[in-house]
């Protein structure tokens, strides 16, 4: 692979093991705050919207999943078989269109309280390790480089079938 894929594949090893599951008062479950669960620690992010909630959960299984695919998609360019047509990776674009756009950053102070920064707007992670946070702040950019890559790999497939 690629050093940019080796160094998501690396921050998604890193972080909290998934599933992630987001949670929102009053859409999900009445009294209580909005959460996001994990295998360890949940994650109360306070600040931004439920779609960048729901992004962040969701990065924790769609990252994985889009590393799987391209490793797929680079098997079979090697043995030239045929792609999957599938809707999934339409449902994670659509989960990145929803958000502010990127970079997100992750303030650097150390001891600061665990957070992701974009556009004037800061979303609080109370609960997350260093490493979600890294996870977070970087899955901004890192999906939609995994979907131009997954779409680049099934473009190069398809032309070289016969």
């Amino acid at each position: 692979m690629t050093d940019w894929i080796d160094d998501i594949e690396r921050r998604a090893n890193r972080a909290t093991p998934g599933p992630w599951r987001s949670y929102i008062e009053g859409r999900d479950f009445w009294g209580g705050s909005n959460v996001i669960t994990t295998a360890g620690e949940d994650i109360e992010p306070l600040g931004g919207t439920y779609a960048e909630q729901d992004f962040i959960a969701h990065a924790r299984q769609d990252i994985p999943r889009l590393l799987d695919e391209i490793t797929r998609l680079n098997y079979a360019l090697s043995w030239a078989g045929a792609p999957q047509p599938d809707h999934w990776l339409a449902d994670i674009a659509s989960r990145v269109d929803a958000v502010m756009e990127g970079p997100w950053h992750a303030p650097p102070e150390e001891g600061a309280r665990p957070s992701v920064q974009a556009q004037g707007t800061t979303i609080h992670l109370d609960g997350a390790t260093p490493r979600d946070v890294d996870f977070i702040a970087h899955a901004r950019d890192d999906i939609p480089r995994l979907i131009a890559e997954i779409h680049r790999l099934r473009g190069a497939l398809k032309s070289s079938a016969p």
